[in-house]
């Protein structure tokens, strides 16, 4: 199959994303089975989110650009739903929690909407890449739009959540921006999709040659998608960066009014109490449940 320079530049770049994931996915997925010793639904669904995309990273390889507008918005549904798993497991205050389930709601729902939508978008398909083809199709800038700000709402909802309960944690104030500026690298998930609403804008007025208007935004897709599958991941290699600043000889600065001590359920929303099904104390880490 032959490709335009810009379209090549897209395949190339999704395959370097593919693996870029994997990467992190499979060291996330070692820390959570074998440092951490418990595996949660938070695991499933990023691991969802990443076989998703691969067909993704296949439909752009083949220029099929109507697979990859549905298969997109469920990668990166997964995706957030992944990383509100997380919270799920972490945070133990009502408040956060029913912030968090309601996120799930409100995500769940968009993300099975937009895919039903995409899916039926055009009939028959064919007419997605050529408007001569009989047949119809939904108004494509709308949908894009739509699904384009709802995601970048859900960005800063996914970012902020937290933050209260992050901001109230009984530890030294280095620990605590540590902590927060782990949590806030969703902060450039947001970026990206803003960049990539930029780049629909530019679409729409790419005129009538579709496919090759499509080519930066199909590549800000495949961005958006794998950073929200490494923001996903990056949360869980706490534990073995504990590690190797441990065989480096290094820890973390521990100095203020909880010096030494893990902060206890009382005085933070942490989540101890809050288990999933299969988690095990480990040795070293008592009372305590790693993101």
């Amino acid at each position: 199959m032959r490709y335009t320079a810009a379209a090549q530049r897209v395949v190339t770049a999704s395959y370097i994303l593919t693996a870029f994931s994997l990467f992190f996915l499979v060291l996330k997925l070692y820390t959570r089975y074998r440092v951490v010793r418990s595996l949660g639904w938070d695991d499933a669904l990023v691991t969802l989110s990443f076989l998703v995309a691969i067909p993704l990273t296949i439909a752009l390889h083949f220029g099929e650009l109507w697979v990859s507008t549905w298969i997109y918005v469920l990668s990166l549904g997964l995706s957030k739903l992944s990383i509100l798993a997380q919270y799920l497991r972490i945070f133990v205050a009502r408040r956060t929690v029913q912030a968090v389930w309601v996120c799930i709601a409100f995500v769940g729902a968009y993300t099975f909407q937009s895919v039903i939508v995409g899916i039926l978008s055009c009939n028959p398909p064919a007419k997605y890449w050529d408007p001569a083809v009989p047949g119809f199709c939904i108004n494509y800038t709308v949908y894009y739009y739509v699904a384009a700000s709802l995601n970048i709402i859900t960005d800063f909802a996914i970012i902020l959540v937290p933050i209260p309960a992050l901001v109230s944690l009984n530890v030294s104030r280095t620990k605590k921006v540590g902590v927060m500026l782990l949590f806030s690298i969703g902060g450039f998930g947001c970026v990206v999709s803003i960049i990539r609403l930029w780049t629909l804008y530019r679409l729409d007025r790419a005129g009538p040659d579709v496919s090759s208007a499509n080519a930066l935004a199909a590549l800000w897709s495949a961005i958006e998608i794998h950073v929200c599958i490494l923001c996903a991941c990056l949360p869980s290699l706490s534990p073995v960066l504990t590690l190797v600043l441990r065989s480096l000889g290094l820890h973390l600065s521990t100095r203020g009014g909880a010096a030494g001590k893990d902060p206890s359920p009382a005085q933070t929303d942490s989540s101890a109490g809050r288990r999933w099904p299969g988690h095990q104390r480990r040795r070293g880490y008592p009372g305590r449940s790693h993101v």
